[in-house]
């Protein structure tokens, strides 16, 4: 949900040159977002039909320009990939500081919830995406 969310917003923003990736410290290759995520983002006019899953791997953390987690146990998956891409890691809800052991500030993963659980998760994704957005095109060389 969260890669759709940040991609609807650059296209609302016209902001083109700025690649949004997603991977999970869990995830099987190649599944398709559950059909809560799909309803639930398309409730807000956004497609994730088409998403399919990748896991967290070395070549991805490596690439990547900034790393947003929901929780420090995915940062820390993460870690385990490269340690040096601490600098570039963060929780989505306290960027651009870093990791915050405060539970207030984990976004909790809906998987096995109900419509409810989506939809709080969503909105947090949402709210914290663009309260950080500006911060995110800095880091992209875009602002």
């Amino acid at each position: 949900m969260a890669a759709g969310i940040l991609k609807k917003m650059l296209v609302e923003e016209g902001i083109k040159g700025v690649s949004v990736l997603s991977a999970g410290t869990a995830a099987l290759e190649g599944m398709p977002a559950t059909d809560l995520a799909v309803e639930t983002s398309s409730e807000w006019g956004i497609d994730i039909a088409s998403h399919r899953s990748r896991p967290v791997t070395d070549e991805l953390v490596a690439k990547a320009d900034l790393i947003l987690t929901m929780t420090p146990e995915h940062r820390e998956e993460v870690l385990l990939h490269d340690p040096a891409a601490a600098s570039r890691t963060f929780l989505l809800k306290s960027f651009p500081v870093p990791v915050r052991e405060d539970p207030s500030f984990f976004i909790r993963d809906p998987i096995g919830g109900g419509p409810e659980e989506y939809q709080r998760s969503f909105l947090e994704i949402e709210e914290s995406l663009r309260r950080i957005f500006s911060a995110i095109l800095q880091r992209a060389g875009k602002r």
